[in-house]
């Protein structure tokens, strides 16, 4: 075992190699305690969703003494979720489908949305989370590429009271050519 300290203003070690060679090895998968690392593969943490995919995030508080949603969450190319609290009846989160005819899987279920603006209500519960996936093809058989949006829905809501609390998150793809 090898223990190096420093006393100084410097660090404790410094690795020097020539250029394209690695600084150092290890032959163990665990992980080190206190290592703080800025960098996975080259990327900062931002560059985590790599191509043209996107990584969407909003929370919005819905105030319940009116009876018309609030956007939630605009998901470019598949639509739009919506929030809608009713205070003492319902809180509810649905899809409003964009100008794409789109297949949403919500809970194990299939349905088909329209490209005309259909709304498709995903939970209708006043506290809990979801999921759901947006897919829709595009292009020519021959030339075919496959659009997938992931969506995570939040609520958290006292029927009671005059507010509900809803954060949605989307991980959309670029688009993938289709097999």
């Amino acid at each position: 075992m090898l223990s190096i300290g420093s006393t100084g203003r410097g660090p404790a070690l410094d690795l020097t190699v020539i250029k394209g060679k690695v600084p150092l090895e290890v032959n163990s998968s665990a992980q080190v305690p206190n290592l703080n690392v800025s960098l996975l593969g080259g990327l900062p943490a931002g560059s985590f969703v790599q191509g043209s995919g996107q990584v969407r995030s909003y929370a919005v508080t819905a105030n319940g003494d009116t009876e018309r949603p609030v956007t939630l969450l605009s998901l470019p190319g598949y639509g739009t979720l919506s929030a809608l609290c009713v205070a003492g009846e319902i809180a509810s989160v649905s899809y409003m489908n964009g100008s794409q005819a789109v297949t949403v899987w919500n809970g194990g279920s299939e349905e088909s949305v329209a490209a005309d603006g259909s709304q498709l209500v995903l939970r209708a519960e006043p506290t809990g989370s979801g999921q759901i996936m947006i897919d829709y093809p595009s292009g020519s058989d021959a030339a075919a590429v496959q659009h997938v949006a992931a969506v995570t829905m939040e609520g958290s809501a006292n029927l009671a009271s005059v507010t509900c609390d809803f954060v949605a998150t989307a991980v959309i793809g670029g688009g993938s050519s289709k097999p």
